[in-house]
């Protein structure tokens, strides 16, 4: 059997990688000898009887698989796919994973996963394409690791297992800097990408491609797990062929993306597809964008709408040139003739236990945090000097900072003015100075609320815990040390003297 190797980060092959997908192979072969061998033996005893049962009493009737979701339900089940614990074990030690999926800025999603980059162009929806802006820009930056090669694809497998170490729920964007299904990920690397994506059901993962060909033959040895969306983007008629490819693969959680949206489009055949997404085209500058007009959108919805089975619906963007009227995408909004477009599919809701209105609120309130906490860090390196050449580059009146500081309010203070909520109080001295003494009697203080030391200090334990650490003396030292003092059991103690 021929095996393709996973890549790194710094473009190494991965042996124990291909020894893992050899040996789940020889796995997933055998299971299928052995189903072939129950079913062999269950064809006699599934013959009905003169009056149409079978051996176990059951119509043949019965016996027919439902349409739906039922058969990749089985699929799941027959298909060997490695639980958490297994997959964790693959996980290489020498790369330096992320434990923590990243806030997306797409509105119908709560997270990023860039398990696969980059891209090449295909069609004319890929002229403005943002992702390789952001890679270019990226790849300009001295500390850049994942595109130090520009947009050229590749898989990320320090980010392979991130979903698995990130307990949060949410509907999860996958690579949303590049395209799964490029010719120059192979599928090993996918199906990697979907063992992770089948053993974390706390998340809905959606995967967007305009290459729905490749995942037709990914899907062929491998079911679709319940909770995976598989969408494909289609800018204009001319291309809703790709819609039809799609409907090969056995899911009934299919979406499609029309996005940046180029023309009008006509008897569009929704079947089995879930969610529509819609946005016109955004640019930088907002000049170059391609116009949408409002009628194309709203003749996407009265089909979806009048579908036998309607999908859900999300209009995201209208995009910066609307009927040609050129403006910020925020100015355009996303109402569709006054009208709020943001549906969510049946099986998000099931899986994530939400309704529409609280999908969104989750999505939006996450963006807002994540642009809060981008303000806080600029407000911080603008009022923090530095030394040498970042200094001068944070310079600043100290009377703008002391009129900002002022709109704060009131600090925390943990132990008078020497340690303040929010911030790191470092002690310094010559050997032998009792630093060590200091701090762990000013440990003490804050976790009983005494103050033996005379400083000022609140009269009342003001925090929860107080954990030291200690990465110089053992216990039997601390012990020896401090053997004749009351401590409280707000203090905890790591030893991390090893």
């Amino acid at each position: 059997m021929k095996t393709n190797n996973l890549k790194s980060l710094d473009g190494g092959t991965i042996n124990s990688a291909i020894n893992e997908n050899v040996n789940d192979s020889t796995r997933v072969m055998n299971q299928v000898d052995n189903n072939i061998e129950k079913t062999e033996m269950r064809t006699e005893d599934m013959q009905p009887d003169k009056n149409g049962n079978d051996k176990n009493g059951q119509t043949a009737e019965t016996q027919v698989l439902t349409p739906g979701n039922n058969h990749m339900e089985k699929g799941e089940a027959e298909y060997h796919f490695p639980t958490v614990e297994e997959l964790l074990r693959r996980e290489r030690k020498d790369i330096l994973s992320l434990r923590r999926l990243p806030y997306t800025d797409i509105d119908y999603a709560t997270y990023n996963w860039s398990v696969t980059q980059g891209c090449l162009k295909l069609s004319p929806g890929c002229r403005h394409c943002y992702a390789e802006v952001i890679a270019g820009n990226q790849s300009k930056r001295s500390d850049t690791r994942r595109f130090k090669d520009g947009f050229k694809p590749g898989f990320n497998e320090g980010l392979l297992y991130t979903p698995l170490h990130d307990t949060r729920k949410g509907i999860v964007f996958v690579s949303p800097l590049g395209d799964f299904g490029h010719a120059d990920i192979t599928d090993e690397q996918r199906r990697a990408a979907i063992e992770v994506i089948q053993a974390d059901k706390t998340k809905v993962f959606l995967i967007l491609t305009k290459r729905p060909e490749t995942l037709v033959r990914l899907f062929e040895n491998i079911p679709v797990p319940s909770n995976c969306l598989l969408g494909v983007s289609v800018e204009s008629e001319a291309y809703l062929s790709r819609m039809d490819t799609l409907r090969k693969i056995a899911s009934d959680n299919l979406v499609v993306s029309f996005a940046p949206l180029l023309g009008g489009m006509k008897d569009i055949n929704f079947d089995r597809f879930v969610w529509v997404l819609i946005e016109g085209e955004a640019t930088r500058p907002m000049d170059n964008a391609r116009m949408v007009r409002t009628e194309w959108i709203q003749s996407i919805i009265e089909q979806a709408e009048s579908a036998p089975i309607p999908p859900a619906i999300y209009v995201k963007q209208l995009g910066n040139n609307v009927d040609g009227v050129v403006k910020s995408k925020a100015q355009h909004g996303y109402l569709v003739k006054g009208v709020s477009y943001r549906q969510y599919p049946q099986v998000i809701r099931t899986i994530l236990k939400n309704t529409d209105e609280e999908l969104e609120k989750m999505n939006m309130q996450q963006k807002k945090d994540k642009e809060m906490k981008k303000e806080r860090s600029t407000t911080k390196k603008t009022t923090t000097a530095g030394t040498g050449a970042e200094a001068l580059s944070h310079v600043i009146p100290l009377s703008k900072v002391v009129k900002e500081g002022a709109k704060k309010g009131k600090v925390n203070n943990l132990y008078g003015t020497w340690v303040v909520e929010g911030e790191v109080t470092v002690i310094a001295g010559d050997t032998n100075a009792g630093k060590s003494s200091v701090t762990y009697q000013m440990g003490l203080d804050a976790a009983s609320g005494k103050n033996p030391l005379g400083f000022p200090a609140p009269t009342k334990p003001v925090v929860d815990e107080v954990v030291y650490i200690d990465t110089e003396l053992s216990i039997t030292q601390l012990g020896q040390r401090f053997g004749g003092i009351t401590i409280s059991d707000r203090m905890k103690y790591i030893d991390a003297t090893a």
